[in-house]
């Protein structure tokens, strides 16, 4: 989620959202009587009469609900239109803007925009991993970061790799891919990424793979890797790759798969190790205020209650967690993890070192 501009004091925040996750945060940001504006469509009628049109324009509306539908991508935010084009008539009609990845919104709170939320915002950025992008073919190579808003070239080369009837095609094309192999893992660790697509059309994607997991194996660096088809290599084939789905299907199954880990050590703690973990907001304060935080895990709608009735406890939550350099997972009811979590309370902590609970 990207801050394109803001008035603390007069509640007012302009932001471009940049991922899935971030329509999940803004369902628990916008609160009812908010007003958000945002580009939508609208069937009207001339006043003169004809038929209705459906234009596009810029509503703002005062907000009664809001819906995140996760398997749609979207955010419903539902209202009382209050800003508009004054030719429609629109003032007073109920409207729904649907809000999805690439929308820029501004939402206006009447009290002022609260540290929390500004939190949440700043966890929306701590969320985002870094992914970088391999293309390869038997012509070309690219290492490649990919960004929100473009990409960043790491290094290219081209491979002159001699002909199929060359003697010596194999012995080089096995040493061009272990000093490729070599760099990748040098750029990898100097720009701490730790998602990589690897790319191409052929084979050779596949062999660059095996031997760069080889090689991380042994120097025991930790990188999730996938390998797709893309239909070239070098800077083409990276600018292909970070344009479809599947740097977005990445992190979305590698971030479930982080949580559900999180969760299972929530039970294997509850059993074993109770002292080292937090259950509820009042331990959950306690142990933030002593450092001891080393993960949240919270439900959205938790946090979203939170936010509206205890909203100093979270601020000062949140404030001591990143203080601390502690991390927070928000978790979600269409997943089991977070169904088991709500049975808790919805807010649970696993901690760096035992706490001893307050006896009642």
């Amino acid at each position: 989620m990207i801050i394109l501009s803001m008035d603390e004091r007069k509640g007012i925040l302009e932001l471009k959202v940049e991922t899935e996750e971030d329509l999940w945060l803004l369902d628990l940001m916008i609160s009812e009587n908010d007003v958000v504006y945002a580009q939508t469509t609208r069937e009207v009628k001339a006043k003169t009469g004809g038929k209705s049109r459906r234009l596009p324009m810029i509503l703002g509306i005062k907000v009664k609900k809001t819906e995140y539908h996760p398997f749609t991508n979207r955010l419903r935010i539902t209202g009382i239109i209050i800003h508009g084009p004054e030719e429609f008539g629109l003032h007073g009609h109920h409207h729904t803007l649907s809000i999805s990845i690439g929308h820029i919104i501004t939402i206006v709170k009447e009290k002022g925009i609260r540290k929390s939320m500004l939190k949440k915002i700043k966890l929306s950025e701590r969320i985002k991993q870094k992914i970088a992008v391999v293309a390869i073919d038997y012509e070309d190579f690219c290492l490649a970061l990919a960004y929100s808003h473009g990409v960043k070239v790491l290094f290219t080369e081209s491979l002159n790799i001699p002909g199929k009837a060359s003697a010596l095609r194999e012995k080089v094309l096995e040493e061009k891919i272990a000093e490729l192999v070599k760099k990748t893992i040098q750029a990898i660790l100097a720009e701490n990424v730790s998602n990589l697509v690897i790319s191409g059309p052929g084979f050779l994607k596949e062999k660059f793979a095996k031997m760069l997991r080889e090689n991380l194996n042994i120097t025991g660096i930790g990188v999730n890797i996938i390998v797709e088809h893309s239909s070239t290599g070098g800077v083409r084939g990276a600018h292909e790759v970070i344009k479809s789905s599947v740097l977005r299907k990445f992190i979305k199954h590698f971030e479930l798969t982080e949580k559900e880990k999180l969760f299972e050590e929530v039970m294997r703690r509850l059993s074993l190790e109770p002292e080292k973990i937090a259950i509820g907001l009042n331990e959950v304060a306690r142990a933030s205020e002593l450092g001891a935080v080393e993960y949240l895990l919270i439900l959205d709608r938790t946090l979203k209650d939170l936010a509206c009735k205890e909203s100093k406890t979270l601020e000062k939550i949140l404030s001591n967690i990143e203080e601390y350099s502690g991390k927070v997972k928000i978790y979600t009811t269409h997943h089991d993890a977070g169904v088991q979590l709500k049975a808790l309370g919805g807010i649970v902590a696993l901690l760096r070192y035992p706490i001893r609970r307050d006896k009642a």
